[in-house]
């Protein structure tokens, strides 16, 4: 990989002195799910050092990111194509706590001013493959079309009128229809903008890695989804205050996950065939 474009401040070589010990794999490796099930433990060791950062950035994004939710007709498209931005931003707020041991608020903006367009592009894709899942299930469900573009596109905005029975096939092939885009955004996206951003991925290798490799590790991603999901539903009881402790920790999941799936410990032979 050519990395002499990388922005020097943050982005590094794969095999630096910043990850050592440590080989980054291109193409990700196959981890079990107790491995994947440990990066919300590896996120929280990784946050309680600067906890109270956390919790302030925390609170900046979900303001920012509920808020562009709620701008009407364009909210939908607002927030997937600026979400592999600030997802960046918490990649690099992760990348530079490792390095340095400093959490930098400020870098929760860095994607909009590194990588910009390629994150977008990324947005676009990803707001495309929702925003066709959602229409073609509206022409399953035999829904208005036009009424479905002002419901802001949302890939949720169907489920409501479904009306599932016994006799509604035409509604569980909306609702898979819906299931199978809501996967494949999802898991193109994931390690999306850790790739482009610290490893210098173009927009086409970065979303068909990350497809790969959550398809090759799709149990441990599924039981981690599970826990970190009702880990939420939990902590938003009592009166939601236990969101300032799982929203952090479930940001700080994309980036242990990309660290977990991407980089595998160094070992005598692997240092011998590097000297070879």
């Amino acid at each position: 990989m050519n990395n002499k474009d990388i922005h020097l401040g943050l982005e590094k070589s794969p095999n630096n002195s910043d990850n050592k010990n440590s080989i980054f794999t291109p193409n990700g490796q196959s981890i079990g799910a107790s491995a994947a099930i440990a990066w919300i433990g590896d996120a929280w060791d990784f946050i309680s050092p600067k906890f109270g950062m956390w919790i302030l950035m925390g609170i900046i994004y979900g303001v920012i990111t509920v808020g562009i939710e709620f701008i009407p007709y364009f909210g939908f498209i607002l927030s997937n194509l600026l979400e592999p931005l600030f997802f960046a931003g918490i990649i690099a707020i992760c990348e530079t706590q490792r390095i340095t041991g400093k959490f930098e608020l400020g870098k929760l903006f860095y994607g909009i001013h590194n990588k910009c367009g390629a994150l977008l592009t990324v947005g676009i894709i990803i707001c495309g493959i929702k925003t066709l899942g959602s229409l073609i299930s509206a022409l399953l469900d035999g829904n208005d079309l036009y009424q479905s573009i002002l419901n802001d596109l949302s890939l949720y905005s169907n489920y409501d009128s479904m009306h599932i029975g016994y006799n509604s096939e035409i509604s569980f092939l909306s609702f898979f229809t819906l299931l199978i885009s809501l996967f494949l955004s999802s898991a193109s996206s994931w390690f999306a903008s850790a790739l482009i951003i610290l490893n210098g991925f173009n927009v086409e290798k970065a979303l068909s890695t990350s497809l790969k490799v959550i398809w090759k590790n799709l149990l441990g991603v599924l039981l981690f989804l599970l826990f970190m999901y009702l880990l939420i539903f939990i902590s938003a009881i009592p009166l939601f205050l236990g969101l300032f402790f799982t929203i952090p920790l479930n940001l700080a999941t994309s980036y242990t996950s990309y660290r977990s799936v991407f980089y595998k410990q160094e070992t005598k032979r692997d240092e011998d065939t590097m000297i070879n």
